[in-house]
């Protein structure tokens, strides 16, 4: 991706400024056992704050090669990779697990019957294998650009039809508290910023219950939305809606002001087409909003660092495998982005808003998570290129 312009120099691993010995420790620590200390140094292309924008100068297949490959080269490969065609014994102190996706561990075996190995999108290299987690699926890395994902998987299309139902999406979605508004709020005015004339057409890839549809709609935006399976949440916006993946999707030459997939990527057999149909969709002078989990989060950071130690009694649970198929850090979406024809704008890692928080622990503890680039989302806005 291109450079950025005025990037500031955060360490991600000092959250609060003074405690540098403190983020030193945490450094020493974290490389000792094989975990990934990403520190970004000075000029890294996605060294950037709030509202600063991407350079048009720089030559992208340049930046590219600086992405990733930097921060996760140095992995604990701690198991040995099995490609069999099932899941491998998954131990909860000693006993195998009988559940998988909360559901009954041989009702979803069953259902998923075949895996496929995967190549990386960015690299087309095999990965290699780091940890295979309590319910036995098998996490790996590409070694060159550091993307993670699940190799071997399930088939997808025997995933969708287990996993992807109509009752993924209870009805209780369709409802706005005050968390989803506050989430719905921020992406939409941060889109706004870019898309300034009305009315604007909005795509929201994913749309599961049609939350974000009537949040968007009531702002004033004619909206359309995907989904593997419609439901019929999605059907009380007066939207335009396509059934299906997006890139077996024909939408007749249609194009949107903004794009928006949240939680979407990381579910997709390949990001790259997901992220090249994207391209064809959004305007020339539109935007691209991508919200997935962030692997580079302090939280994940941690949790990782339990389970590479057996502290953790369900080893890589955070990583919500089976029907997370992708793990990406800020570095290793942006090269996907990027390689798909679009230019980073702006990125932030908003930190989980859980219900039951009091303001004040809240505001505690997203604002320095939030400042050091380690809240455990990431939302990556871009425009063509």
């Amino acid at each position: 991706m291109p450079g950025l312009v005025g990037a500031a120099h955060v360490d991600p691993l000092q959250p609060f400024g003074v405690f540098q010995d403190v983020g030193e420790l945490w450094r020493e620590q974290i490389d000792f056992f094989g975990g990934e200390s990403e520190v970004r140094q000075r000029g890294d292309p996605l060294d950037v704050g709030a509202g600063e924008t991407v350079g048009h100068g720089d030559d992208p297949n340049t930046a590219r090669e600086r992405l990733g490959a930097r921060a996760w080269r140095r992995s604990r490969r701690d198991v040995p990779h099995d490609a069999g065609p099932r899941l491998a014994p998954a131990c909860d102190h000693g006993r195998v697990s009988g559940s998988l996706f909360g559901r009954p561990r041989a009702e979803v075996e069953a259902a998923l019957p075949d895996r496929e190995p995967v190549a990386c999108p960015l690299c087309g290299r095999e990965p290699r294998p780091f940890a295979v987690d309590f319910q036995g699926l098998h996490l790996a890395r590409c070694a060159a650009c550091g993307l993670e994902f699940q190799h071997p998987r399930p088939v997808f299309e025997q995933l969708a039809a287990a996993v992807y139902t109509p009752g993924y999406h209870p009805e209780a979605h369709e409802t706005v508290d005050g968390g989803r508004e506050r989430t719905f709020a921020r992406q939409l005015e941060r889109i706004e910023r870019y898309v300034r004339r009305s009315p604007a057409a909005l795509l929201d890839v994913g749309c599961g219950a049609g939350a974000f549809l009537g949040y968007a709609r009531s702002r004033g935006w004619t909206v359309g939305g995907t989904d593997i399976s419609v439901t019929p949440g999605a059907r009380r916006h007066d939207a335009r809606l396509w059934e299906g993946q997006l890139p077996r999707i024909r939408f007749d030459g249609a194009r949107f002001d903004a794009v928006r997939l949240n939680h979407v990527l990381e579910h997709t057999p390949d990001p790259m087409r997901e992220l090249r149909q994207a391209r064809r969709l959004v305007a020339g002078d539109g935007v691209l909003l991508i919200g997935v989990p962030n692997l580079a989060g302090l939280s994940v950071r941690l949790k990782s660092w339990q389970s590479r130690l057996g502290l953790k009694r369900r080893r890589w649970k955070h990583y919500g495998a089976l029907h997370h198929l992708w793990f990406f850090t800020p570095a290793t979406l942006a090269a996907l982005v990027e390689s798909a024809g679009f230019r980073v704008v702006y990125w932030e890692t908003p930190a989980e808003d859980r219900p039951g928080r009091s303001g004040w622990a809240k505001a505690l503890v997203r604002g320095p998570l939030q400042a050091a680039k380690l809240g455990g989302i990431l939302d990556l806005y871009a425009r063509p290129r």
